[in-house]
């Protein structure tokens, strides 16, 4: 897995997975996926922060368990950085 995932790339991530942003306290962002009620808060100074290992495992593995996206395709998106504004939704039409 890359072991460098930034913030902003993990919210485009959820943007392509139909999460929307909610309301949250100062430097936290808060994600919601509507139609599984997955909710997912992150402590965050900017988007291109580092992603903190325990987030990104964490996340990866509620997706995963949702069936919203599984781990290896999880791995694939991150590994295919340039591709990765139309990926997420390919994986889903697999």
């Amino acid at each position: 897995m890359k072991t460098r995932i930034s913030y902003g790339q993990l919210q485009q991530l959820f943007r392509e997975l139909k999460f929307v942003d909610k309301p949250a306290k100062p430097r936290r962002k808060a994600f919601e996926h509507p139609a599984t009620g997955l909710f997912i808060v992150w402590t965050v100074d900017r988007s291109r922060q580092t992603a903190r290992e325990a987030d990104v495992i964490s996340t990866r593995i509620h997706l995963d368990r949702l069936g919203l996206l599984d781990a290896e395709d999880f791995e694939k998106y991150f590994d295919t950085a340039p591709q990765r504004t139309r990926r997420a939704t390919q994986l889903q039409t697999k």
